[in-house]
C-alpha cells in the first residue's frame, strides 16, 4: 500500500470510530530523552523502573473546538512530592514506577497566554509472575499452582512494597490541551 493509501485509510477509521481529528501531528520530538529527578529527601531505592512516555502540547481547533493541533515549544513541569521535570514539548520522557504509594503527579504545561494542566493520581501496577506452559501436563499444573502461590503472597504485601506508576503501561503519549 502507497504511503497515500495508508493515510487516507488512517483518516476514514478515525471518521468511523469517532476520533478528535488531529492535525500538523506528530511533531518531530525535541533531542533525547528527559528522566525526572529525585526530589530532595527522596529514598531512590523506591524508584523501580522507568517507562518510556511522549509528552504533547495541542490546542483546540475548528468551529466546534473538537479537533487538535499539536503546538511545539511549550514549557511542561511535571512534578510530585517525590520527582520532577522541567521539559518543552514535545518531549520523550521516562516517567517513574515507585515502591510505596506516590503522590498524585501535576503536569502544567505554558506557551505565551496558553496553559494546561493534569492532576493524576498514581496507579497500582500488580505484575504477576508468569508460567512457562512447556513441558508435562504435571510441570504445568505444579507450575500454576506456584504461580498462584506467589500471586497470593504478592497480594498480602504490605502497601510499602506496591509497585505505583502515573501512566499505565500501554499508554504511549500523554497529551496536555492548551487553552
Amino acid at each position: 500500500m502507497t504511503g497515500l493509501k495508508i493515510a487516507a485509510a488512517l483518516a476514514a477509521a478515525a471518521v468511523v470510530s469517532g476520533c478528535m481529528k488531529v492535525e500538523d501531528y506528530p511533531q518531530r520530538l525535541n533531542d533525547g530523552t528527559v528522566s525526572l529527578s529525585a526530589r530532595k529527601g527522596f529514598d531512590a531505592t523506591r524508584l523501580i523502573e522507568t517507562q518510556p512516555k511522549i509528552l504533547r502540547t495541542m490546542v483546540a481547533t475548528g468551529e466546534d473546538g473538537k479537533g487538535r493541533k499539536e503546538v511545539r515549544g511549550a514549557t511542561c513541569e511535571l512534578s510530585t512530592p517525590e520527582v520532577y521535570s522541567r521539559i518543552n514539548s514535545p518531549q520523550m520522557i521516562q516517567t517513574p514506577v515507585i515502591k510505596g504509594r506516590p503522590g498524585q503527579m501535576q503536569i502544567t504545561c505554558k506557551l505565551g497566554e496558553m496553559t494546561g494542566e493534569m492532576v493524576l493520581p498514581p496507579n497500582f501496577e500488580y505484575r504477576r509472575t508468569m508460567v512457562n506452559g512447556s513441558g508435562s501436563n504435571q510441570a504445568a499444573v505444579a507450575g500454576l499452582l506456584i504461580t498462584l502461590a506467589v500471586n497470593a503472597a504478592q497480594a498480602s504485601k504490605a502497601k510499602k512494597d506496591d509497585e505505583w506508576q502515573y501512566f499505565t503501561s500501554d499508554l504511549k503519549e500523554i497529551r496536555v490541551l492548551l487553552k
